[in-house]
């Protein structure tokens, strides 16, 4: 009898309940409506024509006409729940599970365009949140786009039936993939540098480094792009200097004298070579700290640049736009100084020259509106050619505010006389 359908139904509003899926108000509410609906139609649904129907099967009829009518006018929120009610007292029934899996597949295509907006947000999360780890964009979309593709069916299979706006499906999905995406980019940022270094083959060659050749320290006045970056770097407002390159092995200190081998004199920097990369390296800085505050990159930097601070693949007309317009502007009265006791120069393949070597900037920074004395380890590549290929700090050695910087700012000497 139709009697046994309604004490079904009745239950199921009861279990509702039970579990929190609706308040005691809209149980006594939709209990009333069964109820009322079962006075009228002697316990029966009643299709459009006021046909009652006194047993399941007539039931069924009725609510599989009624879903294929919404489903006909995409009303797939309501369908799925007449193809539900069928299901529960037939759960074999061929044409409500093919009607299930027709309004499944609707709600599939609405978690997928969630999904979609959910991977353009995760993208631009994970990029502004590793901002200063140089992850490139494109290696932090790659775990958002296998989210949004895995993901709305996972959603799917969970929430169908449970979430009833085709808006809502959009923000479960695209929550789904952006708090996954963005939570695993984050934890994988370091594997995804390594990741991009490897693909594009751009670690630095590990070398030994030759014999060092003590030198008294020369100072200077200026604002070198290296010292500027590590002051960028100490308060957050640019790229902070980190040691993202595998260091090449420390030079061989010994007083000791063996006879060379083939391969010690393929290492040697020759004495010219050496002569020439420090000569650069002088007229580089006091290009840099010219009181006219013009410097032109192209003198110096090879037509295409590797690095440049926190610049990849740059040129040096960008090189120059960001040292006028940027550094100068925020690195006022700055003095700059290197200690060339610790310059090191080592021969790479391919002709190119490595220099390694510690450089300290004091200067009045604008934006904090006090002085600050930086030192730095700075590493510079270039080419055979003696262009500068690769320009980057490779450790913040030390960073300090206050009087003691502007201190050390009045003593140093001028690097533009020597």
């Amino acid at each position: 009898m139709y009697n046994q359908f309604i004490l079904e139904e009745l239950k199921t509003l009861n279990d509702l309940l039970s579990t929190g899926a609706i308040t005691q108000g809209e149980f006594d509410h939709l209990k009333q409506i069964l109820i009322d609906g079962t006075k009228a139609g002697t316990q029966a649904p009643v299709d459009k024509t006021g046909t009652e129907h006194h047993t399941p099967e007539e039931a069924i009829k009725y609510y599989i006409n009624e879903a294929k009518t919404l489903v006909l006018y995409r009303q797939y929120d309501k369908a799925y729940g007449f193809i539900s009610k069928v299901l529960a007292l037939r759960p074999d029934h061929r044409e409500a599970t093919r009607l299930k899996g027709e309004v499944r597949s609707r709600f599939r295509k609405d978690y997928f365009i969630g999904a979609m907006i959910g991977v353009l947000l995760a993208c631009a999360f994970s990029y502004l949140i590793t901002l200063r780890k140089d992850v490139s964009l494109l290696f932090l979309c790659i775990l958002p786009v296998a989210a949004g593709l895995i993901l709305p069916s996972l959603a799917n299979g969970i929430f169908s039936g449970r979430v009833n706006r085709p808006a809502l499906r959009y923000v479960t999905s695209g929550l789904m993939v952006v708090v996954l995406a963005l939570t695993a980019n984050v934890l994988l940022a370091t594997g995804l540098v390594e990741l991009e270094r490897t693909i594009t083959g751009t670690h630095p060659p590990v070398v030994r480094r030759s014999e060092p050749v003590p030198q008294n320290t020369v100072s200077g006045s200026g604002n070198s792009g290296r010292s500027q970056t590590s002051a960028r770097g100490e308060d957050g407002t640019a790229g902070e200097p980190v040691a993202d390159d595998k260091p090449a092995r420390e030079p061989n200190r010994s007083n000791d004298h063996p006879v060379a081998s083939t391969a010690q004199d393929e290492d040697r920097v020759d004495s010219d070579k050496e002569a020439a990369i420090r000569d650069i390296l002088k007229q580089y800085y006091r290009d840099y700290n010219s009181e006219e505050r013009r410097f032109d990159a192209s003198k110096y930097f090879a037509q295409k640049v590797d690095r440049f601070i926190n610049l990849k693949n740059t040129t040096p007309t960008e090189i120059t736009d960001v040292i006028e317009n940027e550094f100068y502007d925020e690195f006022q009265e700055s003095v700059t100084s290197i200690d060339l006791e610790t310059l090191v120069i080592s021969k790479l393949p391919k002709g190119y020259y490595q220099a390694d070597f510690e450089e300290t900037m004091s200067c009045f920074r604008k934006s904090k509106e006090q002085h600050q004395f930086i030192r730095t380890k700075v590493k510079v590549i270039f080419d055979k050619e003696l262009k500068i290929r690769y320009n980057h700090q490779e450790t913040l050695l030390e960073s300090r505010y206050g009087l003691k910087a502007a201190a050390d700012m009045d003593g140093a000497m001028m690097y533009t006389n020597q």
